[in-house]
């Protein structure tokens, strides 16, 4: 077991600098998203993980990036319903969660016609505020579940998310400046 856990400790460290790789090699955030969002369900063994970014200080409608099992993105916006539930509230204040399998669905809201056995929730951070969440749900594993080392873990993620989105930002506000100093030259 010892062995176990060592092993697995080192995964987790390796697939974490793959994925801050991932974060810091590009400056298009859809590609970074989508292989974040990959490398984050297949670091924690999940069914499904997802990004959900807050548009302004009101945060409906948001949008929601979500890797599931078959490894497609699917981008769509979440409702005034979905970012009422605890878990949500609980990133939007900028702490994280770790909800244990007990069944039913106690997770963060779920997709259409899913069912949440256990998830962790961590705030992305941007431009000085909670920008969004970082959410992985229902372990693959019918043994364990999430664990806090996993949701340290996931918040590192979240941060490097963060950094990345706010890079994103910035760059297009570059862009935008250059072209309209190119079109007053």
């Amino acid at each position: 077991r010892i062995y176990a856990s060592i092993r697995r400790q080192r995964d987790l460290l390796e697939l974490l600098h793959h994925a801050t790789s991932v974060v810091h090699r590009s400056d298009d955030r859809d590609s970074v998203t989508e292989r974040l969002l990959a490398r984050t369900r297949q670091m924690f063994a999940a069914e499904s993980a997802e990004l959900i970014l807050f548009c302004g200080p009101d945060p409906t409608p948001a949008t929601r990036s979500r890797a599931g099992a078959d490894g497609r993105l699917e981008h769509d916006t979440v409702g005034r319903h979905a970012l009422n539930h605890r878990w949500v509230r609980s990133a939007m204040a900028g702490r994280s969660t770790l909800v244990a399998r007990a069944g039913g669905r106690e997770g963060p809201p779920p997709a259409e016609g899913e069912c949440v056995r256990d998830a962790m929730v961590a705030p992305v951070y941007g431009d000085g505020r909670v920008c969004g969440m970082l959410a992985v749900s229902n372990r693959l594993s019918d043994v364990s579940t999430f664990d806090n080392d996993e949701l340290r873990l996931l918040e590192t993620l979240a941060n490097h998310m963060g950094v990345s989105l706010e890079n994103a930002r910035l760059i297009d506000e570059l862009k935008r400046s250059l072209a309209r100093l190119t079109e007053l030259n």
